[in-house]
């Protein structure tokens, strides 16, 4: 693992290790390293501190963001570029970077290629020396504010990276090498973690493309081989009944879920396919990945690796509380969801306490 501050002055990862697929192209780290200082270099030449970062190319996107990071701004993440969204959105950003400018920044797909302007990999220790990035530095995510107006989250760098250390001491050794596939967006917190922050920090490869559908994935699968599946309730419930399913091959080592639970038929019909269900990840925006459960063994909830958990005053409701890394700071968290605890420490939810519904 490389911190997520130290990514682009890290000397102890190989040059040539992959970063990103794409079918048959390959993008190695020396590669990403290269592109992401010559985004840095650009924008210090801007004086705009924040900086709304939107690129449906998880590649690009992240080239940008830790360019961004590189030149000492502020990522702000939309959580998509609707212009009446980001509209809304204009009291918390500067200015705007999207593919208008990324595509020509970020041209440049073949690892063993510099693109005029971005530096070389032969020159990257010494632009990385004047490139270091704060590891607390801020970021800004948003809610998607589809029932009312969007809500910024603030995080730091530092808090992503606490994150990624636990879903590496979660699952690392058995995701191994594996690709990272994704059917989720890298715009919300979910999609940021999983397909872009974990798989950097951890030397593992992502796909480029966002998988639509099990043919889809089969033909992402056929490219990479071995490969675990980031996606949403809404999505892996609707997959089984779609022609190829079943067929997936070879099967992926883990169908990551996130984003609300995953019905108990749907959790079953994937371990009836590949052996067992869905990991499912119980967090938000706010606190980030608090526990995670395997309906194939049990409909509790378990605590992440480091996450602290408890059930508030029954006075109250009884709410979810939490002491997490993620958080940062050390005071418990309340969630406005009802927890009821087993003797094993694991929890079941109750119900929400406030008058939020979330529906797929």
């Amino acid at each position: 693992m490389i911190a997520l501050h130290a990514l682009l002055a890290a000397s102890d990862r190989e040059p040539q290790s992959v970063v990103c697929l794409d079918g048959a192209g390959i993008t190695r780290f020396s590669a990403f390293q290269a592109q992401a200082l010559g985004i840095a270099a650009r924008l210090r030449e801007r004086e705009a501190q924040r900086i709304a970062l939107w690129s449906d190319d998880p590649y690009v996107f992240a080239c940008a963001l830790f360019g961004v990071l590189a030149a000492g701004k502020v990522p702000v993440i939309p959580a998509n570029a609707a212009p009446g969204y980001l509209a809304d959105l204009r009291d918390h950003y500067d200015a705007v970077l999207d593919d208008s400018e990324l595509a020509a920044w970020c041209a440049a797909r073949c690892a063993d290629n510099a693109t005029p302007g971005i530096a070389t990999s032969d020159t990257i220790s010494t632009i990385a020396t004047s490139a270091a990035i704060d590891a607390h530095a801020p970021l800004t995510l948003f809610t998607s504010g589809s029932s009312g107006t969007p809500k910024p989250v603030h995080k730091t760098l530092a808090q992503f990276d606490a994150e990624v250390r636990t879903l590496e001491a979660e699952w690392g050794a058995w995701v191994g090498d594996a690709t990272v596939l994704a059917s989720v967006p890298h715009h919300h917190i979910y999609g940021l973690l999983f397909r872009v922050f974990w798989p950097l920090a951890a030397g593992r490869p992502f796909d480029r493309a966002t998988c639509a559908d099990p043919p889809q994935l089969q033909a992402r699968i056929a490219q990479c081989g071995a490969a675990v599946v980031v996606s949403t309730p809404a999505q892996l419930s609707r997959w089984p009944d779609l022609p190829g399913f079943s067929a997936l091959a070879p099967a992926p080592r883990a169908f990551f879920s996130s984003g609300g639970p995953l019905s108990p038929d749907a959790a079953l019909r994937y371990a009836a396919t590949f052996g067992a269900a869905p990991l499912e990840i119980y967090g938000s925006t706010e606190t980030g990945g608090i526990a995670w459960r395997r309906q194939s063994e049990t409909d509790a909830w378990t605590p992440l690796h480091g996450i602290a958990v408890r059930a508030g005053a029954a006075e109250e409701g009884g709410a979810l509380e939490v002491r997490s890394p993620h958080l940062g700071h050390d005071d418990w968290h309340r969630t406005d969801d009802q927890a009821a605890f087993d003797d094993a420490g694991r929890f079941r939810l109750r119900g929400r306490l406030d008058r939020v519904l979330k529906l797929d």
